[in-house]
């Protein structure tokens, strides 16, 4: 299961331009929520999942180290010039298209603002006695 679009463009007729750039920066920005320039396992969890990933952790645990292996990257996990390169990649399960890019970052902003409101809300049979 992949970003990966039937209707991808040939390789040769393609370039990273300046808005696809952006589109990954944000989504990395988003991403890397603890600001430390590497995507962890659990934070490139949520772009595999908004991708269509929906195995088991001990999946995505396995899925994560041969992401490690295949490009690379050191047990931190990848860089933005890494994760650039894995959005990318065509031929990896991390590709999106520009269109991909802007649905995944859409999604998971409204998965996020969603959660945090749950996480404000009082559940139900709080008692409600002090309310003004």
């Amino acid at each position: 299961s992949s970003c990966r679009s039937k209707m991808a463009e040939p390789i040769s007729t393609r370039t990273v331009t300046a808005t696809r750039l952006q589109l990954i920066e944000s989504l990395f920005r988003f991403l890397d929520d603890d600001n430390n320039g590497h995507l962890g396992m659990l934070q490139l969890r949520q772009f595999a999942t908004a991708c269509g990933f929906e195995g088991s952790h001990q999946d995505w645990a396995e899925e994560f180290l041969n992401l490690l292996g295949r490009y690379s990257w050191d047990r931190r996990g990848p860089s933005l010039e890494q994760f650039v390169l894995f959005v990318d990649d065509e031929n990896g399960s991390g590709y999106c298209t520009d269109d991909e890019l802007v649905a995944v970052i859409h999604w998971l902003r409204s998965s996020r603002q969603t959660s945090n409101l749950q996480a404000q809300q009082l559940p139900d049979n709080i008692d409600h006695r002090y309310s003004i």
